[in-house]
């Protein structure tokens, strides 16, 4: 597990796109209605040896890890994409806290899996769950 910060140097350098739709284009009269059914990688990396699809969630859902497996087919199937489509894909799971049992499917299923806790994380935790305040 890599349990950090993300370095700002990490991917910030690199040339990356948020938000990505995967897949072929829509067409036609159906086209506004595949926007809402359509995936979308939150973040992709792209270098020169390699692609880097990154999914992120709040808490560590165990859905991310096929979302990435789909994600990774969809990129090399992606017509804007093919000029990419014989690097390889590294997947990453962002996430905030350690789960022992999604982890650990990541790693069976080679998807790194990466704890990022910025400053503000605390004040969500203590809303979303209900926690009692820092004295």
């Amino acid at each position: 597990v890599q349990t950090c910060a993300l370095r700002s140097d990490q991917y910030l350098n690199k040339h990356y796109a948020v938000r990505q739709w995967l897949g072929y284009p829509p067409v036609g009269d159906f086209r506004q209605a595949f926007q809402v059914t359509n995936r979308w990688a939150d973040a992709i990396v792209f270098e020169p040896h390699k692609i880097t699809i990154i999914e992120a969630k709040m808490s560590p859902d165990p859905k991310a890890i096929g979302q990435l497996k789909v994600y990774a087919d969809l990129f090399r199937r992606t017509p804007r994409f093919s000029q990419y489509a014989k690097l390889p894909i590294d997947l990453v799971f962002l996430t905030t806290r350690i789960d022992d049992n999604v982890e650990s499917v990541c790693k069976d299923e080679g998807i790194e899996y990466v704890i990022f806790r910025p400053s503000w994380l605390g004040d969500w935790e203590r809303v979303k769950f209900r926690l009692k305040p820092r004295v």
